[in-house]
């Protein structure tokens, strides 16, 4: 009885915001704590981890009755985790390429989108700099994009779970 009550979608909502809320947490507590100064590719994986919170505090607050409103959230959590996801991947495999292979400096988010137009930021984010791979922060072995990857992995997965049930 206690695990049917859990896998309510509405707890599984609130368990994709705490996480998003404790990444966020984590991301800014090293910036601001700790210097780590964070790349374009972890701004972007920053905004993508606000969004993978925001639809879920929402779906929890709204609280929708019928099945077409839990999917629809449940697909957003699912479209936006699952593109955190693939931002991570592509910055823990810069940490795979030789280091003479990535730019030297690539500039800011801002500074990047204010002078490429969007199609180009975008390539020059995507493609990475040294920036990307300094390796400033481990917990447990892992980079700051290893634990980003895991922190969009289990809302993903629960947003799975949350689109097949059959009721809220």
């Amino acid at each position: 009885m206690v695990g049917s009550k859990l896998l309510k979608s509405k707890n599984l909502f609130a368990i994709s915001f705490f996480i998003s809320a404790f990444a966020l947490g984590g991301a800014y507590g090293l910036e601001h704590f700790k210097a780590v100064q964070p790349c374009p590719l972890c701004i972007i994986q920053r905004i993508l981890m606000g969004s993978v919170g925001l639809f879920p505090l929402i779906a929890f607050l709204h609280s929708p009755k019928s099945l077409f409103g839990i999917r629809i959230y449940s697909f957003l959590l699912f479209a936006f985790s699952g593109l955190g996801m693939l931002v991570a991947y592509r910055h823990i495999s810069l940490y795979s390429l030789p280091p003479e292979s990535l730019p030297s400096c690539m500039g800011s988010l801002g500074y990047l989108i204010e002078i490429l137009p969007w199609k180009e930021a975008l390539s020059a984010i995507w493609k990475g700099s040294d920036s990307c791979v300094q390796d400033t922060f481990q917990l447990f072995y892992l980079t700051i994009p290893e634990w980003a990857f895991m922190s969009f992995m289990i809302p993903f997965l629960l947003s799975i779970i949350i689109f097949i049930r059959k009721h809220g």
